[in-house]
């Protein structure tokens, strides 16, 4: 498994990636409005936009993408793993990735916002749960839990 910069060919890819994984995932945990808001939020257009002002990467096997992780400025953004990867190790090798990414470039601390069945994972890397909040995202609140990580 390799892990590299997300291009703008990967827009498309990533968008299915992360519709198929929060499909099963969060899906039956969202309301229909916050499911459309998901799918807005992780258009292919938006999904290029990320990529150019972002810096996003994707763990790749055998030349697929298996997963994908941002950083915009402190803040872990974007973090899925293509459901047929779940449990091989990319979501921690992609944590640890972000987490070294951020420290080379100078950050003491990170941040980022759960969905509520992602916090244990959080934990288990060494995260701190701070506390829950309603995000407001045009106009749809999401439950999320605020969690930083200390980076040595």
């Amino acid at each position: 498994m390799i892990i590299r910069s997300a291009r703008l060919s990967d827009a498309n890819f990533l968008n299915e990636l992360i519709t198929k994984n929060a499909e099963q995932l969060l899906k039956p945990l969202y309301t229909a409005a916050q499911w459309t808001i998901f799918n807005e939020y992780y258009s292919v257009a938006i999904m290029q936009d990320k990529i150019k002002t972002q810096a996003v990467f994707c763990a790749v096997i055998n030349g697929q993408i298996a997963g994908t992780i941002a950083l915009n400025g402190a803040i872990v953004v974007g973090f899925y793993t293509n459901i047929d990867c779940m449990n091989q190790g990319v979501g921690t090798l992609l944590i640890h990735h972000i987490e070294a990414y951020a420290r080379a470039n100078g950050l003491k601390t990170i941040e980022l916002y759960a969905s509520p069945i992602a916090e244990s994972f959080y934990i288990k890397r060494g995260w701190t749960k701070i506390k829950n909040l309603n995000i407001k995202y045009l106009d749809v609140n999401f439950e999320e839990a605020y969690m930083t990580k200390k980076l040595r």
